[in-house]
């Protein structure tokens, strides 16, 4: 299967970031007017006053809802639409859920519409960064039980497939082109899937909406960096092969693993099991798809191997660890064919792992997640506002090519914003960063709606603050995001 599954990266945080001190320049007046946060994320509560006019009214858009039953609205392909006069309806009425039942049972994505897109809230000590944009809304559906056990994913774990992805972004361009607005668009969703070069044609597709003038993609870096998922090395002259510890505990059912290398470099795999089974080393054909088992472990390891993967032209090894043995496991990587290039291994992301697996010597750096590798989007670390550092479990840069990721930090510790039922509380990671600066984004855009994505990032990476630290650098990019240090940029090299 090549279907890749995504899973889930108050004033304080708009005053560090510089929206405040913008806010307080009146002939800016900057709040996110007519332009469209487009959020495809676990739902919303679309009841929160923090989405509201004073007046009761829904700010919200369009809700589709992948979850819900198919209709016959030719809108979208499936789930169900709910425009804004229905939801103002379901608003009005006693019971909203009857009309219009939409819940976000997570409340990531409320959470996350709110740090970007909410009212601003005096009594709760509360701003959106952008409280005056438009906000349309794709509940995602959950990826089907098939994907997920091939995956080894719970079924309680929030999981979303690619192509579901794809149709909600379809869906939110087709919206905004309908209306004529421009749009920034945001997920919170990561994968350690992949290549870590921005490769593919998920990436590739985001990097051209990024392009578009009215457009903008923000992602996450993901949560990984910390999460000893990651493993790299390099071939050497005169050695055969390199054991890769792998620390396993706890693991039901199973663990993914996947191996890549550049072209023209070419490895074989063996495995050795905690009990001390040996398996030599795999063929290196295309075709290769193998099944092992041992005498001594009830684990069985499927291996599909890729001499040349279709979309990147790198080696890529699918190892799929069924009931594997508690203990240490060793991959070894046999050099075939090598001319000092690299290779990496990397886990699935950490919400997708059921138990405790581990890289011995794991690398955290390279760990930032798809598809926030892709080059014109702007991808955001979190860093922790209190210290100044880093967040422990953001994802570090850069790509396996070496380009720039994340290309920002924002404040990703212990920020406050909106669940479901009308409260608030407090979430951390690369996500929360990543809302933060797409309500930067909107702004941004908001001033001119010209810009494409890729200015809009440059621009902000012009202005981002940056210390004693030596920038870029595979934590904070090219330093921590700050709008009004980027409007004093633009005012001094606009200066005749």
């Amino acid at each position: 299967m090549n279907t890749r599954l995504y899973g889930l990266s108050d004033l304080t945080a708009a005053e560090e970031t510089g929206v405040l001190k913008l806010r307080r320049q009146p002939y800016l007046n900057l709040t996110g007017r007519n332009i469209i946060f487009g959020i495809a994320d676990t739902g919303i509560d679309y009841t929160h006053p923090v989405f509201r006019y004073g007046d009761g009214r829904s700010r919200i858009l369009a809700i589709w809802d992948q979850t819900a039953e198919a209709t016959d609205d030719v809108d979208v392909p499936f789930g169900r639409l709910y425009l804004q006069e229905q939801i103002n309806e379901a608003l009005e009425s006693e019971n909203p859920l009857e009309l219009v039942p939409v819940t976000d049972e997570n409340g990531h994505g409320t959470f996350m519409a709110g740090l970007a897109a909410g009212n601003e809230v005096e009594e709760e000590n509360f701003t959106g960064i952008a409280p005056d944009a438009d906000i349309l809304v794709v509940k995602l559906r959950q990826a089907e039980d098939c994907l997920k056990q091939f995956w080894y994913i719970s079924e309680d774990t929030p999981a979303f497939a690619e192509e579901d992805l794809i149709a909600a972004i379809d869906f939110m361009i087709a919206f905004a082109i309908g209306r004529n607005q421009e749009m920034v668009l945001y997920f919170g969703v990561s994968s350690s899937q992949g290549d870590h070069n921005g490769r593919g044609d998920f990436t590739g597709y985001l990097n051209l909406i990024s392009l578009q003038p009215g457009r903008a993609v923000v992602l996450p870096a993901g949560n990984e960096g910390n999460a000893a998922h990651h493993f790299s090395s390099r071939s050497y002259e005169g050695v055969v092969y390199q054991d890769v510890e792998v620390r396993i505990s706890g693991v039901r059912e199973g663990l993914y693993i996947e191996f890549w290398a550049d072209a023209p470099d070419l490895y074989g795999i063996g495995f050795i099991s905690p009990t001390g089974e040996v398996v030599e080393k795999l063929p290196t054909r295309t075709d290769l798809r193998e099944t092992l088992s041992f005498v001594f472990e009830q684990t069985i390891i499927y291996v599909i191997y890729e001499r040349v993967e279709p979309t990147t032209g790198a080696t890529l090894i699918r190892i799929r660890m069924e009931n594997p043995t508690d203990g240490i496991w060793k991959l070894r990587v046999f050099q075939e064919e090598t001319y000092g290039g690299r290779f990496d291994l990397w886990m699935p992301i950490t919400p997708f792992i059921q138990g405790e697996a581990v890289f011995l010597k794991p690398d955290p750096e390279t760990t930032v997640t798809e598809p926030g590798n892709s080059e014109e989007n702007m991808t955001i670390g979190a860093y922790d506002m209190n210290t100044e550092g880093i967040y422990l479990d953001s994802s570090r840069g850069f790509t396996r090519n070496g380009r720039v990721k994340p290309d920002l930090a924002a404040p990703g510790v212990n920020v406050r914003g909106p669940i479901r039922g009308g409260l608030y509380t407090q979430r951390s990671g690369t996500s929360v960063a990543a809302a933060l600066s797409a309500g930067i984004a909107l702004l941004m855009m908001e001033y001119n709606p010209d810009y494409t994505g890729v200015q809009i990032k440059n621009y902000l990476i012009r202005g981002a603050k940056r210390d004693a630290r030596n920038y870029p650098n595979t934590e904070f990019g090219w330093g921590k995001i700050d709008i009004y240090e980027t409007f004093l940029d633009m005012r001094e090299t606009n200066r005749i």
